[in-house]
């Protein structure tokens, strides 16, 4: 989806069942008003984190941890953040294998924690700043006692 009024005006009132029906969302920028308040409000309740590479998994775990209990959040690998407060999408030199990954960090986390390692890759021209760079990420759950939102962050 490009902008949340080209969903609007061909799916009316179903708009807002398939945007919620989506669990991820990777957002590049855009000057669409409706995207941009959607946005707004949904960066208002949730915490991302950008790193450059993927640290170790004592610390992530920590992070991971953080979010978890503030009501979830995401890690993107393959971000730089810059002092600034700017971020550049570097990309990562190698996608790490999703399991071994998940069984390092899992050693560290209590059992109610669940996350989800992603990769993505873009491309085409509306990507040009960041095609042919591999990224990943981590998805991580609210920890609750809500079967629901722990299905959600659950990929086969």
């Amino acid at each position: 989806m490009q902008a949340q009024s080209q969903l609007k005006a061909i799916y009316r009132d179903n708009a807002d069942t398939i945007v919620g029906n989506c669990d991820t969302t990777l957002f590049l920028g855009g000057k669409e008003k409706t995207t941009l308040k959607e946005m707004a409000e949904l960066l208002g309740k949730e915490t991302i984190d950008f790193k450059k590479i993927w640290i170790e998994p004592q610390k992530l775990s920590e992070i991971i941890l953080g979010m978890a209990n503030i009501g979830g959040g995401v890690v993107i690998f393959g971000v730089e953040e810059k002092e600034d407060g700017t971020i550049e999408a570097v990309g990562l030199e190698e996608i790490v294998d999703k399991e071994k990954q998940d069984s390092k960090i899992s050693r560290f986390l209590p059992d109610t924690v669940k996350f989800n390692i992603l990769d993505f890759d873009l491309s085409g021209e509306a990507y040009s700043k960041i095609e042919n760079k591999m990224y990943q990420m981590i998805k991580i759950c609210f920890i609750c006692g809500i079967e629901i939102v722990m299905k959600n962050c659950i990929h086969n």
